[in-house]
């Protein structure tokens, strides 16, 4: 996102704040989001004590909004998502992926089904880490690049058994020792490369390296290799 993109986020959302906080000018914030407390003169000075970290009331303060707003309270839900403006713009400002738009609208759903009452401590920083990882993960899935295939049969037109191949491929040479597990995580077990690789304690990357390498190696005795399985 642009920097001006960026901006017209930040002053929709400070926008929306200021009107809410206009809408229950000098008001308590609701009962709902302040332990029962009567020391909030607005909506100003709630945020101001939900927003410390180290503050006596903060997670008490927010987990009382998210509660609220999982129960419906859409101003609720507005006032977290208030809350987490500057984490989310600090988030976004460093992802080359995703725009403050798209961490805002993720952290609203973050809002409506974070497990409070699991989760009650660090309230904030959770929301906003678990909206970086939900936005990273969906990135992945979505650009997860799929290992080559393994070289198929021209007889029937269909994919031999992977296993087969790999033992036939091991057991001629033709493939290292040390790859048939690596390649059967991923084509036996259905193994994501991320998967694969905490499976074997190694990284993504030789992961990848593996499986090219390997099927490079397989598709050159593609005709004994099919004959052999």
């Amino acid at each position: 996102m642009t920097i001006a993109g960026m901006r017209r986020v930040r002053a929709a959302l400070d926008a929306d704040w200021h009107n809410l906080c206009e809408q229950h000018a000098d008001r308590p914030a609701p009962a709902s989001w302040r332990q029962g407390l009567d020391e909030f003169s607005d909506l100003t000075d709630w945020a101001r004590h939900a927003a410390d970290p180290d503050g006596p009331l903060g997670d008490a303060l927010v987990g009382d909004a998210l509660r609220a707003a999982q129960d419906g309270d859409r101003e609720a839900g507005r006032a977290v998502l208030h809350l987490l403006e500057p984490r989310l713009t600090g988030l976004a400002s460093r992802d080359v992926h995703h725009d403050l738009g798209d961490y805002v609208s993720t952290a609203w759903l973050r809002i409506m089904t974070h497990p409070v009452d699991a989760r009650p401590n660090a309230l904030l920083a959770n929301l906003a880490l678990d909206t970086l990882k939900e936005l990273s993960r969906s990135y992945a899935r979505q650009h997860r690049v799929p290992p080559p295939s393994l070289p198929c049969s021209q007889h029937a037109g269909d994919d031999l058994d992977a296993s087969a191949l790999l033992v036939a491929a091991a057991s001629a040479g033709w493939l290292p020792r040390t790859s048939e597990p690596v390649l059967r995580s991923v084509y036996c077990d259905g193994l994501s490369g991320r998967e694969a690789a905490q499976r074997h304690q190694t990284s993504p990357q030789m992961v990848r390296y593996r499986c090219s390498a390997g099927v490079k190696a397989m598709r050159a005795h593609s005709r004994e290799l099919l004959q052999a399985a």
